[in-house]
């Protein structure tokens, strides 16, 4: 029986450290309602694994990421609030400090749907949020001197499941 590494987009981890870039907002629209914004870029500090991708035989990469949130929140109550968004995860085909590599990645973005609820009580807050999958594309991508490469959609799941708990201190 051989061992083969699973697919990168199932990994716990590539074993890379990262500089993490972020930005967030909020705006009040009414009283019950108000406006989000959330966002992240990773920047990779490491280009590649010691993994060899074997379609192409070349080495996993250790890639950027990022992710962008935005929609609107409605306060139902004062415990409860409702919110409805878009979601857009993506890895691009260069990363940001040392640009284009031979290394081979899942480049590609995915847009989701964003539905979520909070639940308040005291100092504590649930926050369920299940984002679903309306639109994903996987670039393609020349590695290994110009060898093109299409990647498949493999590991980009339908829809998300986020628990969340937060307490105030």
């Amino acid at each position: 029986m051989s061992q083969v590494p699973v697919p990168q987009t199932v990994q716990l981890g590539d074993g890379g450290w990262s500089v993490l870039l972020q930005a967030q907002g909020f705006g009040q629209l009414s009283s019950r309602a108000s406006a989000y914004f959330t966002g992240f870029y990773s920047v990779s500090l490491r280009k590649h694994t010691d993994v060899i991708w074997a379609p192409a035989q070349a080495l996993e990469s250790v890639p950027d990421v990022y992710a962008v949130r935005a929609g609107l929140s409605y306060s139902a109550s004062e415990q409860l609030s409702l919110s409805l968004g878009g979601r857009v995860d993506g890895t691009p085909t260069s990363d940001l400090i040392g640009g284009r590599t031979d290394f081979f990645r899942h480049a590609g973005f995915t847009v989701y749907v964003d539905p979520g609820v909070s639940l308040q009580r005291g100092a504590n807050q649930f926050t369920l949020n299940v984002p679903v999958r309306v639109h994903h594309n996987y670039f393609d991508m020349s590695i290994n001197n110009g060898q093109a490469v299409r990647i498949g959609t493999g590991g980009v799941a339908d829809y998300v499941i986020y628990l969340g708990y937060a307490r105030r201190i």
